[in-house]
């Protein structure tokens, strides 16, 4: 090797180790035990692009943190502040390969750790993650609703799911969570997060305190048509999502006028322990809105013999189906089923298409007596037993529908 070839390869690491010594704030030092005082050394360094000191020290933290604490400060860093999410930091903040394979094989073990303990409950809650258009809110194909209208019960329904199958009445009333996987470029996030996350969530606080959005990092070439480019970009965050959480189950919930049922037929086959459902909202669309929707899927599509898929009209039919399944509680299901009569009596005329209301009200009663059925076969308490009437119809003077009689 030529004395200048030699220079040039050991020069940075002289450099590095003079510039080093007249460091004044090592990384070594000891880090406290306070879960929120880890979080905040996170939190300090991840709102910038991150040099390779920041990312190590992020890694000391991740790697010194065990147990129930690091799913708590999991949490912390997820919920933290401007929006920044552990999902952004893991796969898009730090640079370094191999830091970041560090980091994921410490929550796999951690998590592998807390399943073989004796004493460790069975999961009883999950992790919701969702689509935005449609799915939330009427927003380009479902011409059931008016534009921009949210679906009646979907708030309570991300929230019955998020807070578990052995929520308690109280618990049941308690705000969930959920992060919602898009299909969006990274560079439009801030757009949904604007018009429709935050003024959503912000007016509903109430029922649902947490949520983050996951977009889509980029285009994808060589892919047929629109719909698979949006089911690829959702599994895609879903596969990193879960090597972020290995201590989680999931539920995904989606619409049937994209590429949602291809992702989470995918989403199945990838975590099918871990994936405990897959909820499709079942659109009606009138074909003019061209390759964003030009055909609404269905159970014929799917593949033979995938189960834990469910197409639902409405969100209190997607509730029926969860209670079945064992992911939300009693109380949960009377919260969703009541908040969707609410919304239909006081602004059924506002949200809902005069062109498909009898449609719309005739899903609803089938899916409310569905609902008061297994209300009935399990009363929650004296004062929920029974559902309230849905007074929704096509004219002011129509006899009120009972869900009783």
């Amino acid at each position: 090797m030529k004395p200048s070839d030699l220079l040039r390869s050991v020069l940075p690491w002289i450099t590095t180790g003079l510039l080093g010594c007249m460091h004044f704030h090592p990384i070594d030092r000891p880090l406290g035990e306070d879960i929120n005082e880890r979080a905040a050394i996170i939190d300090k360094v991840q709102h910038s692009r991150l040099s390779r000191r920041e990312e190590l020290v992020i890694t000391k933290v991740l790697l010194a943190t065990r147990g129930e604490d690091l799913t708590r400060l999991k949490s912390l860093v997820e919920r933290g502040p401007d929006r920044a999410t552990l999902h952004e930091l893991i796969y898009y903040k730090i640079s370094d390969d191999i830091l970041r394979q560090a980091i994921l094989a410490h929550f796999a073990r951690e998590s592998r750790s807390e399943q073989q303990q004796p004493s460790r409950p069975p999961r009883d809650k999950v992790r919701v993650l969702s689509d935005i258009d449609d799915t939330l809110y009427r927003s380009l194909c479902d011409e059931r609703y008016q534009h921009k209208a949210i679906f009646p019960g979907v708030l309570e329904f991300f929230r019955a799911l998020s807070v578990g199958s052995r929520a308690s009445n109280n618990e049941a009333s308690s705000p969930g969570e959920v992060t919602f996987l898009s299909a969006r470029p990274r560079e439009m996030a801030s757009l949904s997060y604007t018009t429709t996350l935050n003024p959503t969530f912000s007016a509903h606080a109430s029922i649902i305190a947490g949520y983050s959005l996951l977009p889509a990092p980029r285009a994808f070439s060589g892919i047929g048509n629109v719909h698979e480019v949006q089911a690829f970009a959702k599994f895609r965050n879903f596969v990193q999502y879960a090597a972020l959480y290995p201590e989680s189950d999931f539920v995904f919930i989606g619409d049937s006028g994209q590429g949602d049922m291809l992702g989470g037929e995918l989403m199945l086959y990838h975590q099918p322990e871990r994936l405990r459902g897959v909820f499709i909202h079942q659109i009606l669309t009138d074909g003019s809105h061209g390759m964003f929707c030009p055909y609404p899927r269905s159970p014929k599509d799917l593949d033979h013999g995938v189960s834990k898929l469910v197409f639902f009209d409405t969100y209190v039919g997607a509730a029926v189906q969860a209670h079945e399944w064992g992911l939300i509680s009693d109380g949960s299901l009377f919260l969703v089923a009541k908040a969707a009569i609410d919304t239909l009596n006081l602004r059924g005329r506002e949200i809902v298409s005069p062109r498909h209301r009898s449609l719309v009200i005739g899903q609803y009663r089938r899916d409310l007596r569905r609902a008061q059925e297994i209300l009935s076969n399990h009363p929650v308490d004296t004062q929920r037993e029974r559902l309230p009437d849905l007074l929704f119809g096509e004219a002011p003077c129509e006899v009120p529908i009972s869900l009783h009689g």
